[in-house]
């Protein structure tokens, strides 16, 4: 199995086209999102590609996406509905 890291992806996008594509693309990975910030369980090739992708989609004057990997060592702290996604085992189908 692919080793996967866990990443949190945030965007801010301006136009609704392409927030919407943007939202597709991340949807293929996302285990958990609130409006525009998804959690994704990715291996290095996934994240790249999806990444490359979303810089194609978005307007590079006006729009944002930051991804974040987070140390699987930080202890993680749920309020309101979250809760805990482990991620393994992991298949996208």
């Amino acid at each position: 199995m692919k080793n996967r890291s866990f990443y949190i992806i945030a965007y801010d996008i301006s136009d609704p086209n392409t927030l919407q594509k943007v939202g597709k693309n991340v949807r293929a990975y996302l285990t958990s999102s609130q409006k525009s910030v998804v959690e994704c369980w990715m291996t290095d090739t996934e994240r790249k590609k999806l990444l490359y992708k979303l810089s194609s989609l978005i307007d590079h004057e006006s729009d944002r996406i930051h991804c974040f990997r987070l140390d699987p060592r930080q202890k993680h702290v749920f309020l309101g509905l979250a809760k805990r996604t482990d991620g393994q085992p992991f298949m996208i189908v």
